[in-house]
């Protein structure tokens, strides 16, 4: 009875069609979302990476060392995560104790596992090798990208719901 006339199945085939594309619409947004987000804290790292790489260069490991030390004992972003190894592999400053898995020949980024506290994260972490041996890592975890996900999704479901029921 519901789609009898020809008006009622027209209506519901289009109001299907734009809740279909406002579905497509929707997820190519939380892509697009969800790149921003990750080139943002790619951006991030790098450039706290850098601003370590300049200490390094203008005061050698002792004056890196120091700073690092300093970032840790006095977080301005508890989401940074610092690391400074020497060349046999020896934690000189930063927040583990213990090491990842592998520490790269050459510059590269790396996803780390992080159990800081009461969460279950991974860090997106820059990691170079110094001239002198050694590694410096600098990195973010990943939980503001999760958190900013769990406010969205939701919201881009009761929007398309709020869209079916219109």
């Amino acid at each position: 009875r519901l789609a009898a006339s020809t008006l009622d199945r027209l209506v519901l085939t289009y109001g299907l069609g734009l809740l279909l594309a406002f579905g497509f619409v929707g997820a190519v947004s939380f892509g697009v979302f969800e790149r921003l987000v990750a080139s943002d804290m790619q951006q991030t790292v790098r450039a706290e990476h850098e601003g370590l790489m300049d200490v390094y260069r203008s005061g050698g490991r002792k004056e890196l060392r120091a700073t690092i030390t300093a970032l840790v004992h006095a977080p301005t972003d508890r989401e940074a995560l610092y690391l400074l190894v020497d060349r046999d592999d020896h934690v000189l400053a930063g927040h583990r104790d213990d090491l990842p898995a592998f520490l790269p020949k050459k510059a590269q980024w790396m996803r780390i596992p992080w159990n800081e506290g009461d969460s279950d994260e991974e860090v997106l972490a820059y990691v170079q090798p110094l001239p002198d041996g050694g590694w410096l890592l600098t990195g973010h975890a990943t939980g503001e990208q999760r958190r900013l996900r769990e406010l969205v999704i939701p919201l881009g479901a009761a929007t398309l719901a709020a869209l079916a029921a219109l």
